[in-house]
């Protein structure tokens, strides 16, 4: 990825809290008290979701040094690491939700599946994916000669490494809407089975 962010643009932090709120609907908010996102840019996620869960411990990991000091400036409770998905610096289960958002899709082909595995390890209740979906994967090439940005169906790769979790929510977000980026999302409760989809959906 590149060693620098473009320059921030305004950051409309209720686009974000609404995408959240909606996507974690079926969650228990009352189990949720801490928050891991991995790849969080510059924080505006976070700052989504220090508003929908203020009494939760924020952690983030972000292997860009510029976007570690945006948001250790915005939100300084928060625990930065400096690390990539597929090799989490961090203890198995040490958060209850565990967000990724635009992330996924920078992650080179050949690693796909240990970053699924380090998802599911670190999350102790809940995983929520918000990235580029497509019904095959598809690779294409960013200005960088070693950079690239895939686009599969992210929800049944999570499903094949961590048969066992249950999807409670799937949706897609449409940036006509909000302004935001348009992305699929995927929640994953990482303590059921596939029966808890399969009934969601037949009824």
């Amino acid at each position: 990825m590149a060693d620098n962010y473009e320059p921030e643009r305004g950051v409309d932090v209720g686009a974000r809290v609404a995408r959240l709120r909606k996507s974690l609907a079926a969650t228990d908010a009352t189990a949720i008290r801490s928050v891991l996102e991995i790849g969080a840019g510059t924080g505006s996620n976070l700052m989504a979701l220090a508003e929908l869960f203020p009494a939760a411990m924020l952690m983030a990991v972000e292997p860009n040094a510029y976007g570690r000091q945006r948001i250790a400036s915005k939100l300084p409770a928060c625990v930065v690491s400096d690390a990539l998905v597929e090799a989490l610096p961090l203890e198995s289960a040490c958060a209850d939700l565990v967000l990724t958002c635009g992330c996924l899709c920078h992650v080179s082909r050949d690693t796909v599946p240990l970053a699924v595995r380090e998802l599911g390890r670190v999350a102790g209740r809940y995983v929520l994916m918000m990235e580029y979906f497509y019904k095959r994967q598809i690779i294409e090439p960013l200005g960088g000669a070693d950079e690239s940005l895939v686009s599969q169906d992210w929800g049944a790769v999570f499903w094949k490494e961590h048969p066992a979790a249950s999807c409670i929510g799937d949706g897609w977000f449409w940036s006509q809407r909000d302004g935001l980026t348009s992305l699929n999302w995927w929640l994953f409760d990482m303590r059921g089975g596939h029966g808890a989809f399969v009934e969601r959906v037949n009824r």
